[in-house]
This record gives C-alpha cells, structure tokens and sequence, in this order.
C-alpha cells in the first residue's frame, strides 16, 4: 500500500513539473521575433533624438511627450486616470528626466518636488516612480515591453554625467555587429562578441515572469540581464539577475 501511495506521489508530482515545463516553453518568445522586438527599440531611439536638453528643471522646455510611447509599445498601458509624464532634474554635474505617473496636477507637483530634491545625475533611474500603475495583457510581448520601457524611457535629453546612462537592447546579430563596429574594441572583445546570443526570451509561470535580454553599455560591454516580474497587476520588477557576456570599457570619464 505504502510503494503505491508512493508511486502515486512519484508520477504526480513528475505530470506537474512536465505541466509547469511545458507552460513556460510555450511562452518562449520565438527567435522570429527578435526583428520585431530590435524595431521598437529603434522606434525608441527615434522618439528620444527628437528631444533637447534644457537649461532649466522646467519639463515644458522639452519637445517630448512620453505618452507618445504608447504608441510603440502596443501590450501595455497606464492604469485608467493615470498619466506617465517626467520631472527633468538637475545637479551640478548633469541633467536627465525621471518618469513618473500622477493622478492629478498637484499630485505632479508634489511627486516632481520630493524626486527633485534627491536627484543624482550619476544614479541611473528606472520605473521606481510609476511600476504599480502599468498595466499589462499578459502576453510575452507585454513583458518585453515592460521591460524596454523600465530601461529606455529616461533615456531623453540626457546632460553631462547622466550620460552614463546608455544601456542599448540588443535583439539580433546585427545589432551587435554594429555595435561593435563603432566602439574600436580590441581583438578579445571582438571574439565574445560573436558568441553572444541575443535572442530576447520570455517565460511566464504561476509565480512570475522571466524576460531575458542582452544589453549593451560601453562602461561594460555586452551583458546578460534576466529580470523576475510578478505575474499579475500592479506588475514589479521583483529582481534582476546579470552575467557579463563581452566586456568592454571605453574607459570615458563623464
């Protein structure tokens, strides 16, 4: 009686873990859509060279309308009666905007002051003052561009030392061989590079969201980033785990 109750434990437990494995295999992004996923970064790109940098804080003087993001990434969306806008700050050795939501004008006001107040321009900024208000479909392009957004989105009008701050997406090969055309790197760099996979990739389980992708920085060079999101609203990036792939240093002091 004991080996059955066993046996029975044994097999179920081996359907679940096949269940669990299987689910998150058929959330895999596929590597077709890589291309894809290269053009909404370069759709970023394109949106941010339009920007300019400022003299003042006043986020007006910018020609730059974050909400125009939504118009890229199509799988995700701000919680209903929130807007995303930024508060541009600056120190004495740089400048870059931080994205916020707010509810209301004064909320803005009173949001923009206390981010002012404790800027640094070397600290690079992610989606700390708007996570719990994006809302996502549950796809994996969802995720990725969850993701792209918490990277990318203050990556405008950037001043002085918040330029350290140039982390790129890689999806594809090209994108790689472009990169390292343009950095002069010497010959060991050269040869991780073309090792490099960059196939973005996506898992989605009962406890969370796995999305893989390769990122770019030259204080670093090509590096690995898997970052754990929670698998429902509000969506948090729970913890991100890197390996460096090809480093590289331009060995620029901002």
């Amino acid at each position: 009686m004991m080996k059955h109750a066993i046996l029975f434990t044994v097999i179920s437990l081996a359907l679940t873990l096949m269940v669990i494995a299987g689910y998150a295999q058929e959330n895999a992004v596929p590597s077709d859509k890589s291309e894809a996923y290269q053009g909404i970064v370069a759709s970023f790109k394109q949106l941010h060279e339009k920007a300019a940098i400022p003299k003042s804080r006043h986020p007006l003087q910018i020609n730059f309308k974050t909400a125009d993001y939504f118009s890229i990434l199509k799988n995700i969306s701000l919680e209903e009666a929130w807007q995303l806008g930024f508060m541009y700050c600056r120190d004495k050795d740089g400048a870059a905007p931080i994205l916020i939501a707010y509810g209301s004008e004064e909320e803005y006001k009173t949001l923009g002051a206390k981010i002012t107040k404790g800027y640094r321009s070397a600290k690079i900024y992610g989606n700390e003052e708007y996570w719990q208000h994006v809302k996502l479909n549950g796809t994996e392009d969802g995720y990725f561009e969850y993701v792209v957004l918490s990277i990318l989105g203050s990556q405008f009008s950037l001043d002085s030392r918040a330029n350290y701050n140039d982390i790129e997406i890689v999806c594809t090969k090209p994108a790689i061989q472009a990169i390292v055309k343009v950095t002069k790197p010497d010959e060991r760099f050269i040869k991780q590079a073309q090792f490099v996979d960059p196939t973005p990739s996506v898992t989605i389980d009962a406890k969370q969201a796995i999305v893989r992708i390769v990122i770019f920085t030259k204080w670093g060079g090509f590096i690995e980033r898997k970052y754990h999101i929670s698998p429902q609203f509000p969506y948090k990036i729970k913890k991100i785990k890197a390996k460096a792939l090809a480093r590289f240093n331009c060995g620029v002091v901002l």
